[in-house]
């Protein structure tokens, strides 16, 4: 059976695919960089990703019903592709153990301080394997319903923290100059860069034709659900202690516990957020999966996912501690780029040479 999403299901599985990690660990990581002019890096980020919605859409349109593998085989040659579809499937694999790995030490470090990492990921990897298994299909329609109560849950203790905020701690702008804010943007290009994931969702998409307007749809509300995430922890508690923060959105929620009944609001959203983190590593297996099926060209996905749910349970528990895997991915930020940013480009600017006409 052809697996045929709507251009809704795309929108949500995109924003599940770079939201619910990015929108923990890119601020905290722009603010040692840009300070209060961490939201001027957001914005160069967000056009970062127009331009990628660019490429990709047209890529997509090119594609048709085609798959990544066989198209970039037939653009490429087998040789060249071969490679290059080896490396997206160890970079598919190894996010998914990164997102498990990121969602649990949070776990850990703001409610479970005692629990045991390896269970937390084992848990969490077993459940994203289940949810893989069931294929792009069901994730789309379980998106579906996971966005209205995630985003409703963010967007309510966001206006609950309003009266806290001032713009003047945000202010002067750009008082060091160009120089932090564009090392601001570089921590957030991997993060923008999975958008690369359209390349996987667009040949089963209903109505090609709207690859573009659905990708910038999810662009848009992933920015202002970026800029929120980096603005509100800045206008509450200052530069100063912004910068300090591990979870400067969750900090931000659990601030406005004087104005409830309920003595904490953020496991509201943290709950909501741990499923999402889940969703995100589903889709990452499902990717490793599928592409696995095609580079052999055989006819189920199925039996590569217990393989993969291994390999990302070893790679989630491959580092000794949360730093060295942030320092393991600031120093690989280079290799990201070339598998999401570049190979996608290049074979867009070959197809073209090579005649590759849109649909």
């Amino acid at each position: 059976m052809k697996t045929r999403i709507s251009p809704y299901e795309m929108i949500v599985l995109l924003f599940f695919g770079v939201a619910p990690t990015a929108g923990m660990f890119v601020p905290p990581l722009i603010f040692k960089q840009a300070g209060r002019d961490s939201w001027i890096s957001l914005l160069i980020l967000i056009g970062f990703s127009i331009l990628l919605a660019i490429n990709h859409s047209i890529l997509g349109e090119k594609m048709k019903r085609t798959d990544l593998v066989n198209y970039t085989k037939k653009v490429l040659s087998r040789p060249i592709a071969v490679p290059i579809i080896v490396a997206v499937i160890f970079m598919f694999v190894f996010f998914s153990g990164v997102i498990t790995r990121e969602s649990s030490e949070t776990i850990k470090a703001v409610y479970y301080s005692q629990s045991s990492l390896w269970l937390l990921n084992l848990v969490m990897i077993l459940t994203s394997g289940i949810i893989a298994y069931y294929g792009l299909e069901v994730m789309g329609r379980s998106a579906i319903l996971m966005i209205y109560p995630y985003l409703f849950i963010f967007f309510i203790l966001f206006l609950l923290t309003i009266n806290e905020m001032s713009i003047t701690r945000l202010q002067p702008i750009m008082a060091q100059g160009l120089k932090p804010i564009l090392r601001g943007v570089i921590p957030g290009l991997t993060y923008f860069s999975e958008l690369f994931l359209v390349l996987i969702i667009a040949p089963h998409l209903t109505q090609r034709g709207k690859i573009f307007k659905s990708t910038l749809i999810v662009i848009l509300i992933i920015s202002v659900f970026m800029l929120i995430s980096v603005i509100t922890p800045i206008a509450i508690f200052g530069e100063e202690f912004s910068t300090k923060m591990e979870f400067p959105i969750i900090t931000s929620f659990s601030y406005i516990e004087r104005y409830t009944i309920i003595e904490r609001m953020d496991p509201f959203f943290v709950f909501f957020w741990v499923a999402g983190s889940i969703g995100k590593a589903a889709i990452y297996i499902y990717a490793g999966a599928y592409v696995t099926q095609k580079l052999f060209n055989i006819t189920s996905y199925y039996v590569f996912i217990p393989f993969y749910v291994v390999l990302a349970y070893l790679s989630a528990n491959y580092f000794p501690s949360i730093y060295d895997l942030k320092d393991f991915l600031s120093s690989g930020v280079i290799y990201f780029l070339v598998i999401l940013v570049l190979y996608p480009c290049l074979l867009n600017l070959v197809s073209l040479f090579r005649g590759e006409s849109r649909s």
